[in-house]
């Protein structure tokens, strides 16, 4: 068995009718579909995307001092995953870089915003794969209209435009080709939310001074073992969200106890809905926090209804972190505080709250890590993906569309004229 930086553990789920051999045809028709397409050619293309990557990272980094993300869902998601921001930044005391990620249209917020923006430090990257994202658009045609002078001074130097490669159709290859830039291509057989192991996720990081040789070395060295079989983690992830559904839960909580996971929650809340909610299928993901949430929703996960089952990252925090100083006067009233560390008072809330969970009966998988690091956040982001990707094929739907929300598109372009 290959390793990991992660360990798989349920609780709470029946096993005896897990069918090895069932799985297994199952994941090589996935493997043969997918031969020499998208994330499965990852073994294949990785080199070439971390050249491409460091290198336009590397162009940016000697001449600004910021970095401007403008993108929508998985344009945006994955960096901001590895990235994260303000308390959950795992980076932000390592890197002399700032990064933001504007991945709204809030008009009050994006004007306040550039006003006190330092243009002559900042870059600017607009993500969006078909290149007709209304409001990636909108960031655009603002941000340009905004800087227009500067722009015309600086002969655009400071735009950067990631998109597929094709005029036709596409508003942002305009935009770029205006500007006399070049275009950073998105793969064509690549969406969003499976792209953030592509220059889409890896410049930002890039930037930001995070090692994306490991990460992508993580997610190369899952999907080796599942494209040769070298691994059962998927298959019983993906029995796991089955086995739960069967018995009538449809909302899985994803609660991870590593602040730097805080991100990720919301780049699985969309891997995992617009992947496989269709034709009246799908798994509501509820994205929690620990211990933060224990102190909002974790009554309601344990007295409430009874639909969810549970998913939580945790890592071995024991010892880790500042002493805690208990001064004399308090002695008595926090005993057991003493001869502890921060590290131990997660590691003793995240502990206590899978027991209690358990206790409750409810479907339980853990992913701990020892150590989780870029090569670690690169397993486990590759691990949801191919699981999505399994699990959609058992449920014989698409996990590379999202039709229905097509639809709404076409009524936003009507309202607007």
């Amino acid at each position: 068995m290959p390793n990991f930086t992660f360990d798989q553990t349920f609780y709470n789920i029946d096993f005896s009718d897990f069918k090895e051999d069932y799985f297994n045809n199952l994941q090589q028709e996935i493997i043969a579909e997918n031969q020499n397409k998208g994330i499965f050619d990852l073994p294949n293309r990785y080199q070439s995307y971390l050249a491409k990557s460091l290198d336009i990272s590397d162009e940016i980094k000697s001449k600004y001092k910021n970095l401007v993300i403008c993108g929508m869902g998985g344009s945006s998601l994955g960096a901001k995953a590895l990235c994260g921001n303000n308390f959950y930044d795992a980076h932000h005391h390592k890197s002399q870089n700032k990064i933001y990620f504007i991945d709204n249209i809030h008009y009050h917020n994006l004007c306040e915003f550039l006003k006190i923006l330092d243009f002559d430090k900042t870059a600017f990257l607009f993500i969006s794969k078909s290149g007709r994202t209304i409001e990636t658009i909108c960031q655009t045609l603002f941000i340009t209209d905004y800087y227009q002078n500067r722009l015309k001074y600086n002969e655009s130097e400071n735009l950067y435009f990631l998109t597929e490669d094709q005029e036709e159709n596409n508003p942002l290859y305009k935009i770029a080709k205006k500007h006399q830039r070049k275009i950073i291509e998105h793969d064509q057989d690549i969406g969003g939310r499976y792209s953030c192991f592509t220059p889409v996720a890896l410049i930002p990081a890039a930037f930001y001074d995070i090692d994306i040789k490991k990460y992508l070395s993580g997610a190369v060295n899952l999907i080796e073992s599942f494209l040769h079989k070298k691994t059962d983690l998927i298959a019983k992830g993906v029995y796991f969200l089955q086995n739960c559904q069967k018995n009538g839960l449809n909302i899985q909580v994803s609660m991870p106890y590593l602040s730097r996971l805080y991100h990720f929650n919301y780049w699985y809340n969309q891997l995992l809905a617009e992947s496989i909610g269709k034709n009246g299928l799908g798994i509501t993901p509820l994205k929690a926090l620990g211990s933060v949430d224990q102190h909002s929703v974790l009554q309601l996960f344990l007295d409430g209804p009874n639909d969810k089952f549970f998913t939580f990252l945790t890592g071995n925090n024991q010892n880790k972190g500042n002493e805690i100083i208990v001064p004399d006067y308090l002695e008595n009233d926090l005993k057991y505080l003493s001869n502890n560390k921060l590290g131990d008072v997660i590691y003793a809330n995240q502990e206590a709250t899978i027991k209690t969970i358990k206790n409750k009966n409810h479907p339980i998988r853990r992913f701990n890590f020892d150590n989780l690091n870029e090569a670690g956040f690169g397993e486990i982001m590759m691990h949801f993906m191919l699981e999505t990707i399994f699990y959609a094929k058992i449920l014989k739907i698409n996990p590379f569309d999202q039709p229905a929300v097509e639809e709404g598109k076409i009524f936003a372009k009507e309202i607007l004229g």
